[in-house]
């Protein structure tokens, strides 16, 4: 019976593939920043921040918040706090913002530039006067604590007193500040003021 051949030897080449180069790790996220870190623009906001180490204000002035109660009249006369994320609070923080963004920092003046305070400054708080009939009052807005006893009745009587406390948080010097120009402190006509930094058209003073 014939002999099978012998079995002959095959050589397999294996090719592997070279490994996937490793992915990139991803980038850290960056460190939490803290919102406010001194007075001016917040930054990614349209807020502005008052000094946070200087004050006029002392809470000791604010007012308690008064009881609805209507008399035989059917009249009430009382103080509520308005806080500042309903309408009248948005106003006032808008109007007191823009003026210190386009008079004070100088961020942007366009007409479509509209800028927030992101608080009061320490020690103030807004009021609403409610007097007259309970179905209707009258209503009349205060804002209150400035440690000289000054009550600023519009965000315009009052910017020109948040100026000074931006100038006098940020100066290196804070005795050589200039002198607040409103009208409690300066004895200028708000209506002065109004008209030529506010643009508000105001029938002229009247010389008495």
């Amino acid at each position: 019976m014939a002999k099978a051949p012998p079995a002959r030897a095959v050589t397999v080449t294996v090719r592997t593939r070279p490994a996937p180069y490793p992915k990139a790790p991803a980038p850290a996220p960056a460190p939490a920043q803290p919102r406010v870190q001194h007075s001016g623009r917040i930054p990614g906001t349209m807020k502005i921040a008052f000094p946070p180490n200087y004050t006029d204000g002392d809470s000791s002035l604010q007012y308690e918040d008064g009881e609805k109660v209507v008399d035989e009249n059917g009249n009430v006369n009382y103080l509520v706090r308005i806080p500042l994320t309903d309408g009248t609070g948005k106003s006032w923080r808008k109007k007191i913002g823009t003026y210190l963004a386009h008079h004070v920092l100088d961020i942007d003046r366009s007409k479509q530039s509209v800028w927030f305070v992101d608080k009061l400054p320490k020690g103030y708080a807004l009021y609403e006067h409610r007097k007259g009939p309970s179905y209707s009052p009258r209503t009349d807005h205060y804002l209150v604590g400035c440690e000289l006893g000054h009550i600023f009745r519009s965000p315009q009587e009052f910017a020109f007193h948040a100026k000074h406390i931006f100038e006098v948080g940020n100066a290196s010097d804070p005795s050589k500040a200039p002198p607040c120009a409103c009208k409690y402190c300066s004895g200028t006509a708000q209506s002065d003021i109004s008209r030529r930094f506010f643009n508000m058209k105001l029938k002229p003073r009247k010389n008495t």
